[in-house]
């Protein structure tokens, strides 16, 4: 097959999870059939000619950590696809077996890395709130910790701290940002997304105020410059860029996206689809081989739309960074924009990109 996937954007490992978020609603999901470990070997081993440029894979929930053979399920791919990145992300709910099932995780892998990206969505009063637990934020930060002390003795973990942004904690993100880098944890953010297949939510009528919001992220893009420089930040400072197009224009982004062509979503139940986002369904793995999902005339019918923007759109760091990683042009012009303006750091002030 001549389209190689160098990325499995998302593999949702169970849609189980202890949060109660306000902004995704998988925590409503009722039990299903997950996949299990020796099926998620199968498909690995069956597939290694496939995916042998897969360089990294984000696995996700649900809450991840609640699957006790996490650690074994990397240990599998770890085994299929050599020196991939792994990424999980996590609510922090569970610091003590968050810690534990991460430093087994590195005691298996061979070639690969793993990263583990701790969910905060703002400080102590906010972050609660949007997780719908009380006591999340504590935990959140008793997990980072532990991580943070980890990282260590296992240089080879790597940390960051993942916020999703919403009107309510807009002016918090600055301050998370800082108290991640002060944890030796990268940061992250990305807007209130909207998808069926996956958060299973709606637009939950947010409004962001466009003044607030610039201001924001020019703030975090300071605070990313001070931390790694001009040429490390260059992607963060078009993402957040990109951040900012996305919330003004209401999703109508124009950066072309190669889900479906370089990635795929896979659910807990194998079901194939181009992305989280686009409700699409290919296949499902344990009724077809996915080298004929993947090579199928629906997968071509919508990598063709998906080329043509003809998709719901998104800004997510796994779709979003690899596109604007890709080419030259895109790094320069971040490069110039942001000698050049130094103030606004490519942002654009209020009133922006609506009314310019």
């Amino acid at each position: 097959m001549s389209v190689l996937p160098r990325q499995i954007a998302n593999f949702a490992v169970t849609y189980r999870c202890d949060g109660r978020c306000t902004t995704c609603n998988i925590w409503k999901s009722p039990p299903g059939d997950e996949l299990t470990l020796d099926e998620i070997k199968g498909f690995f081993q069956e597939n290694r000619g496939l995916f042998r440029e897969v360089e990294s894979i984000q696995l996700t929930g649900g809450e991840p950590f609640l699957r006790d053979d996490l650690p074994e399920i990397i240990e599998t791919i770890d085994d299929c696809i050599n020196g991939c990145t792994f990424w999980v992300p996590t609510n922090g709910l569970s610091p003590e077996l968050i810690r534990e099932s991460t430093e087994r995780a590195l005691a298996k892998l061979r070639t690969g890395s793993i990263g583990i990206s701790v969910s905060i969505d703002g400080l102590e009063e906010i972050h609660d709130r949007q997780r719908g637990i009380e006591g999340s934020y504590m935990l959140a930060q008793e997990t980072l910790r532990k991580l943070s002390d980890l990282k260590k003795t296992k240089p080879q973990i790597m940390l960051s701290v993942g916020m999703t942004l919403t009107p309510e904690n807009l002016k918090e993100a600055p301050i998370v940002q800082r108290d991640a880098y002060r944890r030796g944890a990268d940061f992250s953010l990305r807007p209130l997304n909207v998808s069926d297949i996956y958060y299973k939510n709606d637009d939950f009528g947010t409004t962001y105020d466009k003044d607030t919001l610039y201001k924001t992220l020019r703030a975090v893009a300071k605070n990313a410059l001070d931390q790694h420089g001009v040429l490390r930040s260059l992607t963060t400072l078009r993402y957040l860029r990109g951040v900012q197009e996305y919330i003004e224009t209401e999703g109508r982004r124009t950066t072309p996206c190669h889900a479906c062509t370089e990635s795929f979503f896979l659910d807990p139940y194998g079901d194939v689809y181009p992305c989280i986002v686009m409700n699409s369904r290919l296949g499902n793995i344990r009724e077809k081989p996915f080298p004929e999902i993947w090579g199928s005339e629906k997968a071509a019918e919508t990598r063709m739309r998906i080329s043509e923007l003809e998709c719901p759109r998104c800004w997510v760091e796994c779709e979003a960074y690899r596109e604007i990683g890709r080419t030259l042009p895109e790094k320069l012009g971040m490069f110039l924009t942001t000698v050049l303006d130094k103030r606004n750091l490519g942002l654009k002030p209020y009133p922006s990109l609506l009314m310019m």
